[in-house]
């Protein structure tokens, strides 16, 4: 199955996320499919990759989706939680030896 080059136009509300450290899908790729969505909104996520495991503050989304299903307008979402979207803690072992010990 091939690639299609043909831009999809629409004025039907869309909302488009995009994560800032996605490899698959990066963000000029729904900055492109934006350009053709009249009604859209092109949201890049903070530390998102290709899925959301292991970061804080991911409930933000969800509350975006259900905001953009309550009132289908991309101009009203309110973005302010994406700021409370991080990374998960990075963590040294307390000790040298359990370094030594997980590698064995």
């Amino acid at each position: 199955m091939g690639h299609s080059s043909t831009a999809v136009v629409s004025s039907v509300p869309t909302l488009i996320i995009s994560g800032a450290m996605d490899p698959i899908t990066p963000p000029h790729r729904g900055s492109a499919a934006a350009a053709g969505l009249s009604n859209s909104r092109h949201i890049v996520v903070p530390h998102l990759s290709h899925e959301a495991s292991g970061l804080r503050g991911v409930a933000c989304l969800d509350t975006l989706f259900a905001q953009f299903l309550a009132v289908p307008n991309p101009t009203s979402l309110r973005t302010d939680c994406l700021a409370a979207i991080r990374p998960p803690a990075f963590k040294l072992p307390s000790r040298p030896q359990q370094v030594r010990d997980q590698a064995a």
